[in-house]
Formats: C-alpha cells, sequence, structure tokens
C-alpha cells in the first residue's frame, strides 16, 4: 500500500519561492491580468497607441496562461505588459505637462 499516510500531505514540502505547480486556472492571477488589460486600454484613450497595443496583447496572453494555470508564463508576460502601460501613463503625462507649458506660454505673449 504505496503512498501517504491518512491525513498525511499529498505532495513534497512547500519551498517559498519555488514556482508553483501548473495546474487550474488561478483566479487571483486571472484578475490581475484582466485588470492590467484594463489599464492597458486606458492607455489607449490617453493616446498612447503602440504602446497601449503592446501591453494589451501581453496582457491577453498571460490571462490565458493564468487560465491555463502555467504560473511562469503569466509572470513574464504580465511584467512587459506593467512595463508598457507604466512608461505609456508617464509618456502621456509628460505630454500634458509639455503642452500645458506651450499653452501657458502662449496666452503670456
Amino acid at each position: 500500500m504505496g503512498g501517504p499516510p491518512p491525513g498525511g500531505p499529498m505532495g513534497g514540502p512547500m519551498v517559498p519561492g519555488a514556482p508553483m505547480a501548473m495546474g487550474g486556472a488561478q483566479p487571483d492571477l486571472v484578475k490581475q491580468a484582466t485588470t492590467w488589460l484594463i489599464l492597458s486600454c486606458v492607455t489607449f484613450i490617453c493616446g498612447c497607441g503602440l504602446l497601449a497595443a503592446v501591453p494589451a496583447f501581453f496582457a491577453w496572453k498571460a490571462k490565458q496562461a493564468a487560465e491555463a494555470g502555467d504560473v511562469a508564463e503569466f509572470e513574464s508576460k504580465i511584467k512587459i505588459s506593467k512595463i508598457c502601460v507604466i512608461v505609456g501613463f508617464a509618456l502621456s503625462a509628460l505630454g500634458f505637462i509639455g503642452w500645458l507649458v506651450s499653452f501657458i506660454l502662449a496666452a503670456m505673449a
């Protein structure tokens, strides 16, 4: 009767920082991917163009990986999405500040 004793652990010990095993969908990862997908759509509304299309694609791929239970793939895709969204927001903010300064300077002339 090989196998774990009744009431014993079903697998090996969990090591902190070790990647999770592949399995079913993980709702928290799917939710995180959906959040970054929405934020990438907001960057598109801000006028970021390519910096909105790239994170939307990678967030969508991350969501698919999360639904498949592939945590490593999820982390690599969501990282690219996060970087592009943050850069897009920063460029939008700088563009708005530049527009505001030029508007003020034009009004003062």
